[in-house]
């Protein structure tokens, strides 16, 4: 959601910033413990496939925000720039989905039963919490600002008529 004082942007950039330093020193700490690439088949391989593959789109992130097409103030936005936002927001929300399948079967490769409950809980409270919370803020910022962006009404691909 984009707002007219660019709020959206300037809480996303350092979050994103955070968010990406946390998962790849997860990631280092995953490569380094754990040896889930010998055997070519197994759950403990889809996990670890997986898990690379969320972190190749999570890293492809940084470098698709340094080839964003800027949008000019009062002017519609250009077919490049709306192709760039599906892309980039396609591929971050397909990592995000695809994040929440690969910590869940990660949970199931814990070897004490006890153990992969109690991770469960505590990820689905934690995850859940901040879905919850994101979509309130979507919703409170979207009605503070409805009525407020511009609309480019000759454009179909973003809001306008034929």
């Amino acid at each position: 959601t984009n707002t007219p004082d660019g709020r959206w942007f300037k809480i996303h950039r350092p979050c994103q910033i955070i968010g990406l330093l946390c998962v790849i020193t997860g990631f280092i700490i995953a490569l380094t413990n754990f040896d889930v690439f010998s055997s070519k088949s197994g759950i403990s391989y889809i996990h670890g496939s997986l898990g690379a593959t969320v972190m190749t789109l999570g890293m492809f992130q940084p470098l698709n925000a340094f080839i964003r097409p800027h949008v000019h103030k009062d002017e519609p936005k250009e077919l490049k720039r709306i192709i760039w936002e599906f892309v980039h927001k396609g591929s971050g929300y397909g990592a995000c989905l695809l994040a929440v399948v690969t910590v869940s079967i990660g949970t199931t490769l814990l070897p004490d039963v006890n153990d992969q409950r109690a991770y469960q809980m505590a990820y689905g409270i934690g995850s859940g919490s901040i879905l919850l919370s994101l979509v309130a803020f979507s919703f409170c910022d979207k009605s503070k600002y409805k009525d407020s962006a511009p609309v480019d009404h000759m454009n179909p691909l973003i809001g306008g008529q034929s």
